[in-house]
């Protein structure tokens, strides 16, 4: 479904974003270390919600020091993504690498007949993985549930190597 009318729909619909990454020189310059053009989603990439709005929310530094991309869509069953990159020594090469993930989905499930906000993060850095389930119909959501589990680790990918889409997919 495409919402012609919706002019920043049709004014940025397939334009690539392309995210870079300079590094201070003791010149007082800057270099281009490394740019990802599938690091934030384009207009139009999150669903019926996003046909209206941008889905890229924007850039962050965690508490970490991780540089945060956030994402969010959907349309009944909203949802957001974070994915993080830090500045890390793998294998004796520096740079920045994807090293965790969050996403947040927000909606109805039948199985607790309620509003429900489902938050899952993963550090890859660690191979853990903690899903949360939170009543959302409270003023402050309630806990509902936690998950913990554990994975085999996977090398760590280079920030100039990941694509958000690819970025989210849980099967490890």
């Amino acid at each position: 479904v495409e919402n012609t009318e919706s002019p920043m729909f049709a004014k940025f619909k397939g334009v690539d974003r392309k995210l870079q990454i300079y590094l201070g020189q003791k010149s007082g310059d800057f270099k281009l270390w490394s740019e990802n053009t599938e690091a934030v989603m384009g207009f139009g990439d999150g669903g019926i919600a996003a046909l209206y709005d941008d889905p890229f929310l924007g850039l962050s530094v965690n508490s970490k020091g991780s540089l945060v991309v956030s994402n969010e869509g959907g349309s009944a069953f909203k949802w957001g993504n974070d994915i993080k990159f830090q500045w890390r020594t793998v294998n004796g090469k520096a740079d920045f690498y994807f090293v965790g993930r969050t996403i947040t989905y927000t909606g109805y499930q039948e199985k607790y007949d309620r509003q429900t906000i489902q938050v899952i993060d993963e550090n890859l850095i660690t191979g853990k993985k903690t899903d949360n389930l939170y009543n959302a119909n409270e003023e402050t959501p309630v806990k509902l549930k936690k998950t913990k589990t554990s994975y085999n680790k996977q090398p760590l990918i280079k920030f100039q190597d990941v694509n958000v889409n690819q970025a989210f997919n849980w099967d490890n």
